[in-house]
């Protein structure tokens, strides 16, 4: 049978040090300048550490360290060996930690220690390495109007799964032709297990428990010119409930791999089927035309800055703007927490976002800025509220 995939999040209370200083105790996910307002616009590093516990039934699992986004160039430890490293601060990434765990269960502590490098408009911090990181050249959008937003701003958790797992799954329907699209992006394949592999993917329409499509495929994992192994299929979805801001219809798809017949990994993942386009200098939803009555979002927050306070707090926002008649959000240079996507595909809301902007367009600024535009599309290519992306402000 396949072990389900676990999660235990990370999020609470960690030690913080800003710059060599010890600060005390700061919450995650949440910018370090809602806890310490005395260093917002201060360039610098930020070390957060604590103490973790990897559940004993993990032994014979990958266990991956997660994190939602953090602002901006960050280290990973774990028990005092560098784990990897990341740059960028709005788009998730993750890494393996099994072979930096010296033990699982209540009697194995670990220590995990994090450390954050971030600029800010009044001045650049250095990179570990020594190199200056210039502010004008990294994607940070309102922060040189609003505040600074450096650290762990999205949450921390652990994931265990198999050591053959599914890392990325993309379903893109087309109305036309009633087909969907799905691209599965595999991890954990050898080179001596190549053959008995199957895809079994299962989905349900909107709030229904029975499955309207339910196959197994099989397939001969083969690395591309990256190195990476993905896999490309499409099926047929006849009379498809489609999405719009009045029916925000949403299918759920349970992606199941299996070796040798037994299944391995579990995915389950949301997606939606609409048609978004332009005719005539209007905008045309499932070939219709709609107005569109837009709001700019800063996605700001008064105390939390770049972290939303809770879901219950987007909800709350998101119906009061469709009950004014607002049916897009423009959440401006800034990449959104997944609540907002998640919700606005929910409710009914089109979403237009854009990569946040730097002051210089360098070539180091180009750089980040293309890697941070298909990190946002292989974050977000499932939500079907999200129907505009644009690669720079007005």
């Amino acid at each position: 049978m396949s072990e389900q995939r676990a999660t235990l999040s990370l999020d609470g209370e960690w030690d913080f040090q800003f710059n060599g200083q010890e600060m005390g105790q700061i919450t995650v996910p949440l910018p370090w300048e809602c806890t310490y307002p005395e260093i917002r616009e201060k360039a610098g590093t930020g070390i957060y550490e604590r103490i973790f516990i990897v559940p004993s039934d993990w032994k014979e699992r990958r266990v991956r360290l997660h994190f939602g986004a953090s602002e901006y160039y960050t280290e990973v430890s774990v028990n005092g060996q560098l784990v990897g490293t990341h740059e960028g601060g709005y788009t998730p990434f993750s890494f393996d930690i099994s072979a930096f765990l010296t033990g699982y269960g209540d009697t194995y502590e670990h220590t995990l220690t994090v450390s954050v490098t971030d600029s800010t408009n009044k001045e650049d911090a250095t990179l570990p390495n020594g190199e200056v990181l210039p502010f004008a050249e990294i994607p940070h959008g309102k922060q040189s109007w609003y505040s600074s937003v450096g650290g762990l701003w999205q949450s921390v958790s652990l994931v265990a799964h198999a050591h053959t797992y599914i890392e990325q799954a993309t379903l893109l329907g087309d109305i036309d032709t009633e087909t969907v699209s799905l691209r599965v992006k595999l991890e954990g394949i050898s080179e001596e297990h190549t053959e008995d592999w199957e895809l079994r993917y299962t989905v349900y329409a909107p709030n229904s428990s029975e499955p309207v499509i339910n196959r197994t495929i099989p397939f001969l994992p083969t690395p591309n010119e990256e190195g990476e192994v993905r896999f490309h299929t499409e099926f047929a979805l006849p009379d498809p409930l489609l999405w719009s801001v009045d029916t925000p219809n949403l299918y759920t798809a349970t992606l199941t791999l299996l070796h040798a017949h037994t299944p391995i990994d579990t995915l389950t993942t949301r997606f939606g089927i609409r048609k978004i386009e332009t005719r005539d200098g209007w905008v045309w939803l499932n070939h219709q035309p709609i107005f569109l009555v837009g709001v700019l979002d800063q996605d700001f927050y008064p105390r939390t800055l770049y972290t939303p306070p809770c879901r219950e707090y987007l909800r709350d926002q998101f119906i009061k703007a469709k009950q004014l008649g607002i049916n897009l959000m423009r959440c401006h240079i800034k990449v959104p927490d997944p609540a907002y996507l998640e919700l606005c595909d929910e409710l009914g809301l089109l979403v237009w976002y854009e990569i946040p902007n730097g002051k210089k367009l360098t070539h180091a600024f180009q750089k980040r800025s293309r890697q941070t535009f298909l990190d946002m599309w292989n974050r977000d290519a499932n939500h079907p509220s999200l129907c505009f992306a644009s690669i720079i402000n007005e």
